[in-house]
C-alpha cells in the first residue's frame, strides 16, 4: 500500500503482480509520515513495505484528517494462470532458504513450510494462494477507482502518469525466480486449468483474462463493484 498526498493517489499492491517494481516506482512520491500512521507495521522485516489490505483504511485516514474521496485509488492485476505459476515457484524457492524464512511473520511461516515437496499440481487443489480481489476490497466490495493490467504495464503506466499529472519510466519486470516464462507450458491438464479458473474466479472476471493470454470482455469498473462485490 502507497500512499501519496501530494499526487493525491492510494496504490493498493498485490502480491506476485509486478509489486516489488511497482512500488519502486510510486515509493518516492508516497507520504512516509502519513503511511508510519497509518500503518504501524510498514515494513516487513526484509525492510520492504509490507503489504496492507484497504479493509478500514478509509476511517483511519479521516481519524488523521484525510479525506479518502479525494484520492485515486488503483491496484494492478495479473493473468491467474501465470500468477499461480509465478507463486508456486518463488514459495519453492523460499520454503528452501532458511535465511528467506527468517524474514517472514512468525504467523505465515507454517504456511511456508508447508510448501517444501508440494507438487505442482497438489498446490493448484489445496493450496493456492490469496486471490487478487482480495488486496483490492474494503467493507464496501472492490475498493479502487482504476485496475489496472500488468500485461500491459507499458501503455497503463502512461495512462496512470497522465491520470496522476506525472511520468514514470517503463521498467522491465524481473521475475523472482528462473522458470519458463510461458507459464502455459506448466499446464499438463484441464484439471490443473479448471482448478486455477473455479478458484480465481474474480481474478478473470477483474481482468477480463483467458487461459491462453488473451483478454475478454474489457472490464467494466463501475458494473465489477456490483458483480463482484
Amino acid at each position: 500500500m502507497i500512499i501519496s498526498t501530494s499526487h493525491k493517489f492510494v496504490y493498493c499492491a498485490v502480491p506476485k503482480v509486478a509489486s516489488r517494481t511497482l512500488r519502486g516506482l510510486f515509493e518516492p512520491l508516497a507520504d512516509q509520515k502519513v503511511m508510519k500512521s497509518l500503518f504501524p507495521n510498514l515494513r516487513a522485516k526484509s525492510g520492504n513495505l509490507a503489504f496492507h489490505r484497504p479493509m478500514g483504511l478509509r476511517e483511519r485516514m479521516k481519524k488523521i484528517g484525510i479525506e479518502p474521496g479525494e484520492f485515486f485509488w488503483f491496484g494492478f492485476v495479473r493473468n491467474p494462470w501465470d500468477r499461480a505459476v509465478s507463486r508456486y515457484y518463488f514459495e519453492q524457492a523460499r520454503s528452501r532458504n532458511e535465511g528467506a524464512l527468517g524474514r517472514i511473520s512468525s504467523k505465515h511461516v507454517s504456511y511456508h513450510k508447508s510448501m517444501i515437496g508440494l507438487s505442482w499440481e497438489d498446490y493448484l487443489l489445496k493450496a493456492p494462494y490469496f486471490p487478487q480481489g482480495e488486496w483490492l476490497r474494503d467493507e464496501g466490495g472492490i475498493a479502487v477507482d482504476r485496475i489496472f493490467r500488468m500485461e500491459q504495464l507499458g501503455t497503463e503506466l502512461i495512462e496512470l502518469g497522465a491520470l496522476l499529472g506525472c511520468e514514470f519510466d517503463i521498467p522491465a519486470v524481473k521475475g523472482a525466480t528462473e522458470r519458463d516464462r510461458d507459464y502455459k507450458v506448466y499446464f499438463e491438464n484441464d484439471r490443473q486449468i479448471e482448478a486455477v479458473a473455479r478458484y480465481y474466479a474474480e481474478d478473470i472476471l477483474l481482468g477480463g483474462y483467458r487461459f491462453d493470454g488473451g483478454f475478454g470482455e474489457a472490464f467494466d469498473l463501475k458494473r465489477l463493484v456490483s458483480k463482484v462485490s
